[in-house]
């Protein structure tokens, strides 16, 4: 129900990934290049230590996803940087309220590094009826006690997190960790070469020993 501005279907879209906690489990949800990252105990009593494990993966563009967009109805191509994209394609008259019969020529530019986000109406296919920029998501399930959960933290594409940094958490005496966890990834945020926003969410799901 996402109304565009004007004849054109949005270019407009987001990664997505959540995590839901309920009756001792966590079900995570990823849809793009958005992570979730697990902080787990190692060991047992006290001589227990954490380790970080990503509890999702990227929808990048691997051979099963471009056999996906393929079978979808769009294309993959090559910029000029050498990486793969989704193709945008658009009609030179902008028909695109008969764009399944349009004879027109079309332009085509490869737009995205990713294969699933919220949005990018642009990737629909009048011809199979389907979004080469899918929004189905990836869905997993852990439990909090099998899996000897801690914590669990949800961080944006533009934030480099490694489980090495959540394995540092419990080392944190800051009372955000979202914010140390971005501030210890200031460097790379620096180093690239394009402005992206960035998010993060820690939960803490026990606590933690004192020391």
């Amino acid at each position: 129900s996402w109304k565009p501005s004007g004849s054109i279907p949005s270019r407009a879209g987001t990664t997505a990934c959540v995590g839901l906690l309920r009756k001792g489990r966590l079900w995570t949800a990823n849809c793009g290049d958005s992570t979730c990252v697990l902080g787990v105990r190692v060991g047992e009593g006290s001589s227990w230590y954490p380790a970080g494990i990503r509890a999702t993966s990227p929808h990048s563009l691997n051979a099963q996803e471009r056999a996906r967009i393929t079978r979808d109805g769009g294309q993959v191509a090559i910029d000029s940087r050498g990486d793969a994209r989704v193709v945008f394609s658009w009609c030179n008259r902008h028909c695109w309220a008969r764009q399944s019969r349009c004879s027109h020529r079309k332009s085509h530019h490869p737009c995205l590094n990713i294969t699933r986000s919220l949005g990018d109406f642009w990737s629909f296919s009048s011809d199979t009826g389907r979004f080469a920029i899918s929004c189905d998501p990836d869905i997993r399930s852990f439990s909090i006690a099998d899996d000897n959960i801690f914590a669990f933290c949800l961080h944006s594409d533009g934030l480099a997190l490694s489980p090495g940094h959540i394995e540092n958490a419990p080392r944190i005496k800051s009372t955000n960790l979202a914010s140390e966890l971005i501030i210890q990834n200031r460097h790379y945020l620096k180093s690239r070469s394009y402005r992206d926003n960035v998010a993060s969410i820690v939960v803490l799901i026990h606590q933690l020993p004192a020391n």
